[in-house]
């Protein structure tokens, strides 16, 4: 085995000593790799300088370079997966511990499949257990999962009640989504004036779904009194914020003269910038 391979051999035993494995440090073994791969592919080749000394001990010229490049890879593809092993180790003590913020990244990882196996249960459960340590992030997707029956049984009640955890305590994104909890009647009963007071609070804090929301309600009479102009003003805030449906509406609203002046260059316009945003969104 190559002289390399025993130090990289060694640096990884040194890992798993110390359980703390991080990403830049394997980027720069991978260089440091990479740096001696190179100089074994000149000595190969015989490409190096003249040299006028001798060098007392020599690198053993290699035979088979795509071997040792071989070697190396797989190498590295283990050590990349003794990190991925020892990060999440790591993760699940802090988690099991009672870290809100370690308890949210298991739960993204069960819900992607990122480092572990996709198991939505499993995402609902470190989500439900980061939500009870006041993490906002985890309390709203703790709530979509309610909403969407996702690693649970669908219970609306109970993504009324999550959304509104998160939101009683500023998370602006949860703001919209408990106003369409109300509207759509999760807590028994539609609630549509209570929504609109909901989009509004987001929409004063430049919130562009919240935005969205406070223009529709204007433009269909929804828990406010119907007005075209108030409902053309915040689809063009929302859509000065990029909100793709918003920027769509806002080109109609300029094409057919809804609570503003027909002009057609401009709805031409944001008609362009919602097909590209739509574009960029995939």
């Amino acid at each position: 085995m190559s002289l390399l391979a025993h130090l990289l051999i060694s640096i990884g035993s040194y890992m798993n000593i110390q359980l703390i494995p991080t990403l830049g440090f394997l980027l720069l073994v991978a260089l440091g790799a990479y740096i001696l791969y190179s100089v074994v592919r000149f000595l190969t080749k015989g490409r190096l300088p003249r040299l006028h000394f001798q060098l007392k001990n020599p690198l053993p010229r290699i035979k088979d370079t795509e071997e040792l490049y071989k070697k190396l890879s797989n190498l590295f593809a283990h050590l990349k997966e003794k990190v991925k092993q020892y990060n999440y180790a790591f993760l699940l003590q802090r988690g099991e511990k009672g870290d809100a913020d370690a308890q949210l990244e298991l739960a993204w990882k069960y819900a992607k499949g990122i480092g572990v196996v996709e198991d939505h249960e499993e995402a609902h459960k470190w989500y439900l257990k980061s939500a009870e340590n006041g993490n906002l992030i985890a309390t709203h997707n703790l709530a979509w999962c309610y909403e969407n029956a996702f690693g649970c049984q669908i219970d609306k009640q109970q993504a009324l009640y999550w959304y509104q955890e998160a939101a009683n305590k500023g998370y602006i994104p949860s703001f919209s989504a408990v106003g369409l909890c109300l509207q759509e009647g999760y807590g028994g009963k539609k609630e549509p004036k209570a929504a609109f007071n909901w989009y509004m609070k987001g929409a004063e804090q430049n919130n562009p779904e919240c935005q969205f929301c406070v223009a529709w309600s204007y433009a269909k009479g929804i828990g406010v009194s119907p007005n075209h102009p108030k409902a053309f003003e915040w689809y063009l805030k929302a859509a000065h914020n990029k909100h793709y449906q918003a920027t769509f509406n806002l080109a109609w609203c300029y094409e057919n003269a809804f609570g503003c002046k027909r002009n057609i260059e401009e709805a031409e316009k944001w008609y362009r910038v919602a097909e590209k945003l739509k574009s960029q969104a995939g």
